[in-house]
């Protein structure tokens, strides 16, 4: 008897299947049928559906309802008929697809944070370095740091001993180089596509070379400092401190930093992990209703921002930026000694802006550069926003390159979802 019912469901689950493919067919091609077919449809629907409906099972009449449905649609279905799963999934696909870029254009977007102009607010890429060959993870514990945090180990091995020796740009070299030691930006070829562009940096070991290859917006310069020279405040004071004593030699009209530093073959030079900056989701719905609040992280559009597309040699600079929102509409901006003030006291809203005026925890302060230098007001245009990074002395954002338009704007980082860091939650 189980056995039985079990059959009946099973038959009426596809019985099911059939009447939802022919709805989809009348509603697809009502205007395709002629006469005939659109009769032959209704009729055989209407008759499935009763026998389905009715308390006592006739497992022969609905098989023969079913092969009669079946025999309609062979003629008027069209591309529905016959239907096979790979059909079926493409138009899965397509809807789920659908789906997806209507979540994302509308309500919630994915963006990527590649810098740290919102550090420690924010991670862009960060690092860990390995200071000696027994602290090297190995490779599968390597593979745990990729899954939960996107770290991707770094090594450079001595080929030959001697003296590290570290290239510098000259002193006309450094404008958008990314730091002081020699590097170039890798173009990406033309069947690479989206991928993301590399910078390669060259090290010395006696007069042999090694190169190394990392992301073009990682700040390699401080991995090679805190490596190499960790009793000095920075790279500026590292290299003065060593062209005052002689360090810097010249090879072929290159300037070489002497680190001091020697290397037996086969040592570990450089040993580091990149974690990837944090991924978060923004809220593209909710500015459609309100105002952006002082102290939001907003993500913005540069397409329209005419500074930077100046610097870019006249062509729109179409990226998108995350910063920190501290300034609206007929607004004044000045900084005194680390504090942000915002129409004359100190600015309020979020922990970011507090912490930064005290110098607390790892946020440094905010610093006077280019348009907010020392003395100087800001008054800000109406239809226009003032953006900030919260890690203020490496942050490029409205004291460079001015005003944000309001129409610009395309909504608030509202939870980081990836990595599984300290910052993993409900942004702030």
């Amino acid at each position: 008897m189980s056995k039985k019912s079990g059959l009946e469901k099973k038959l009426v689950k596809n019985a099911e299947y059939w009447l939802r493919l022919a709805d989809k067919v009348y509603h697809y091609r009502c205007d395709l049928l002629n006469e005939k077919q659109f009769n032959s449809l209704q009729k055989t629907t209407h008759k499935l559906e009763q026998l389905t409906n009715q308390q006592s099972i006739e497992t022969k009449n609905i098989q023969q309802a079913i092969d009669n449905i079946k025999k309609v649609l062979s003629t008027c279905a069209g591309s529905f008929y016959p239907r096979s799963s790979w059909a079926e999934n493409v138009e899965t696909f397509f809807v789920v697809a659908i789906l997806a870029i209507g979540i994302r254009t509308f309500f919630f977007q994915p963006f990527k944070i590649p810098t740290n102009s919102m550090y420690p607010t924010f991670n862009g890429m960060t690092y860990e370095i390995y200071h000696d060959e027994d602290a090297k993870l190995n490779k599968t514990s390597q593979i745990g740091r990729w899954i939960l945090f996107g770290a991707k180990y770094y090594e450079v091995k001595a080929s030959v001993s001697g003296e590290l020796l570290l290239p510098l740009f000259s002193q006309g070299e450094i404008g958008d180089s990314y730091g002081y030691f020699k590097n170039e930006r890798i173009k990406r070829r033309q069947w690479e596509g989206a991928r993301s562009p590399k910078r390669k940096y060259t090290i010395y070991l006696g007069k042999v070379a090694t190169s190394l290859t990392v992301p073009a917006d990682f700040s390699l310069y401080k991995v090679l400092h805190e490596r190499f020279a960790p009793e000095t405040d920075s790279v500026v004071d590292w290299l003065t401190r060593r062209n005052n004593n002689q360090g810097i030699i010249y090879e072929s009209g290159i300037p070489l930093l002497k680190t001091g530093v020697f290397f037996e073959k086969g040592d570990i030079v450089l040993a580091f992990d990149i974690l990837t900056g944090d991924a978060l989701f923004v809220d593209r719905f909710s500015y459609n209703f309100i105002q952006p609040d002082i102290g939001d992280p907003f993500v913005f559009r540069t397409r329209n921002i005419n500074e930077l597309t100046r610097m870019n040699g006249g062509v729109p600079d179409d990226k998108y930026y995350i910063k920190r929102l501290v300034g609206r509409g007929s607004d004044e901006l000045e900084i005194k000694e680390s504090v942000l003030f915002r129409n004359g006291l100190p600015i309020e809203g979020v922990s970011a802006f507090t912490k930064n005026a005290n110098r607390e925890d790892e946020y440094e302060g905010y610093t006077n550069v280019r348009r907010l230098s020392k003395g100087s007001i800001e008054l800000i245009p109406p239809d226009h926003f003032y953006a900030m990074g919260d890690n203020s002395d490496e942050s490029s954002d409205s004291r460079y390159f001015g005003y944000v338009p309001e129409a610009e704007v395309v909504g608030k980082a509202i939870f980081i979802y990836y990595p599984f860091s300290k910052n993993w939650g409900l942004t702030k």
